[in-house]
């Protein structure tokens, strides 16, 4: 049994002393690329619904003088003509700006966005028998100063809190509309695309 663990003292001790023993730190170095595919993400209302509100108003025009024969029967005129004074006189188009009804966020190669609106249906009629009816026309997009029936504008990341709000532009006409009320009929529709 001596010669047994003198043995192996023996084989401990070269191992300690042999060269091949005393292993070196070695490390090597990776490139690695990922690739992000190109990516849009729209926000959108999918209903809205605009009120005007408004009060009666009273415009006083020019005085009027008139002459008639003294008879059983007189009829006078004022000949008033009405001004242009008020909502829809001297134009019938309202310039309308509705703000935070889409949002943009993305990657893509160039770092931007397209915005590109599209007036499906633009008559609205009264919900009380169709009689009365408002146009709308001219509709565009709008972020900042950047505005058209085409933008750009940056893709901001995925993140939500990034995105990107625009609003939106158009024209209304409002010559027929002769009842009070509920308007339906408008739609659009807005597209997002990586810029080209």
């Amino acid at each position: 049994m001596k010669w047994l663990n003198k043995t192996i003292m023996a084989v401990a001790a070269l191992c300690v002393m042999a060269p091949w023993n005393q292993a070196g730190a070695v490390s090597g170095t990776t490139d690695m690329t990922i690739n992000f595919p190109e990516i849009v993400y729209l926000h959108y209302v999918p209903y809205l619904e605009l009120t005007f509100t408004g009060s009666d108003e009273v415009f006083k025009e020019n005085d009027a003088k008139d002459k008639q024969s003294l008879a059983d029967k007189v009829e006078f005129d004022a000949q008033m003509q009405p001004s242009d004074l008020g909502v829809g006189g001297k134009t019938i188009n309202l310039a309308v700006v509705v703000h935070n009804v889409w949002a943009v966020r993305g990657i893509t190669k160039n770092g931007e966005i397209r915005v590109v609106p599209k007036l499906d249906e633009k008559k609205g009629v009264d919900t009380n028998g169709g009689q009365s009816a408002a146009y709308m026309d001219k509709l565009e997009v709008v972020y900042g100063s950047n505005r058209g029936d085409v933008i750009d504008v940056p893709a901001p990341g995925l993140g939500y809190k990034n995105a990107v709000k625009g609003d939106i532009a158009f024209n209304l006409d409002i010559e027929k509309v002769t009842r009070a009320g509920a308007h339906k009929g408008f739609k659009y529709t807005i597209t997002a695309t990586p810029t080209p």
